[in-house]
């Protein structure tokens, strides 16, 4: 947007191509907003199936090698957040969106711009009750094992696959430090 406001996503294509039907619902569902966004590939053969229907994807050519373990996800899980950080330092504030999500109004307009970084919660239960040390499990009991880094999270419990942010010095420390993390 002119306010330099962008929203992203990061894809991995499957062989079954699931994340093709995503991408495809997910730019419809975003209809003509949908030019204020960014499909970054992790690789050539998802962009070529990306613009093969006719989806507008760039292929990751930039970032670092992307190591470590990925959930059983992919490397776009951490491709996710070197994007965001050096569009960060590229002073962009930005949306991003799993493409599985369904938009059902302009992310734009819903977006509370007075937060550095909001989110949505992945606390599974809404009678939150505390263990030792206030851990609580923020998880599906199958998605714990399959998490190396997040078996027990102190609050909020905060999912990666929808979140907005507004490019300010802790978001981008934020964005800095969770990417050396997750690298």
């Amino acid at each position: 947007t002119p306010k330099r406001e962008l929203m992203f996503t990061t894809v991995s294509m499957d062989n079954r191509k699931y994340q093709l039907v995503f991408l495809r619902q997910w730019l419809g569902h975003l209809g003509a907003r949908a030019r204020n966004v960014l499909i970054v590939g992790a690789h050539e053969e998802t962009c070529t199936t990306a613009r093969a229907a006719s989806l507008p994807c760039f292929v990751d050519g930039a970032s670092p090698r992307q190591r470590g373990k990925q959930n059983g996800f992919g490397n776009q899980v951490t491709l996710k957040w070197w994007v965001a950080m050096v569009l960060a330092q590229a002073n962009f504030h930005l949306i991003f969106s799993d493409p599985d999500i369904a938009w059902l109004r302009d992310p734009f307009h819903a977006w509370d711009r007075s937060y550095d970084f909001q989110g949505l919660s992945d606390i599974r239960n809404v009678n939150v009750t505390t263990q030792k040390h206030h851990e609580i499990t923020c998880m599906r009991p199958w998605m714990e094992t399959m998490y190396e880094h997040g078996r027990r999270s102190i609050y909020p419990c905060q999912s990666t696959g929808l979140w907005y942010l507004i490019n300010r010095p802790a978001s981008r420390a934020l964005l800095d430090g969770l990417y050396g993390y997750l690298h």
